[in-house]
């Protein structure tokens, strides 16, 4: 009886863990800033993986926590089309309406730096 809750208990434990990786998701909050790509440049990461920093400006008119942002992003950075179509950072282009949800600290300046962890590019 005791090897039998013993593996009971072994094989739920087993189960659990072997959910595979969560999917990733499109936060369900108020994005951190709402504008328009002006510029895009990318540069190699020191674990040789592409992070690619992204210019964006608030447009007038809509709702922005900062004005100006430098956004980080990588292979990590979830991002859509308000469709919910999965993109690629190199499918970003300049002058792309976008939401950015940031992950983590901002660097605080004129214009935040800070890494992103969902972008959504809208339509106009």
């Amino acid at each position: 009886m005791k090897i039998q809750a013993f593996l009971v208990m072994l094989l739920t434990v087993l189960l659990i863990n072997c959910r595979g990786e969560e999917p990733k998701r499109m936060p369900d909050t108020l994005s951190n800033i709402q504008g328009r790509i002006t510029s895009m440049q990318s540069a190699e990461a020191d674990d040789n993986k592409v992070m690619t920093t992204i210019s964006v400006e608030a447009v007038e008119g809509i709702a922005s926590d900062y004005p100006k942002a430098n956004i980080k992003a990588g292979e990590n950075t979830l991002i859509e089309t308000d469709d919910g179509q999965e993109l690629k950072v190199k499918d970003l282009k300049e002058g792309q309406l976008v939401q950015v949800w940031i992950d983590g600290e901002v660097m605080d300046a004129s214009t935040i730096q800070a890494k992103a962890i969902a972008i959504k590019i809208t339509s106009e």
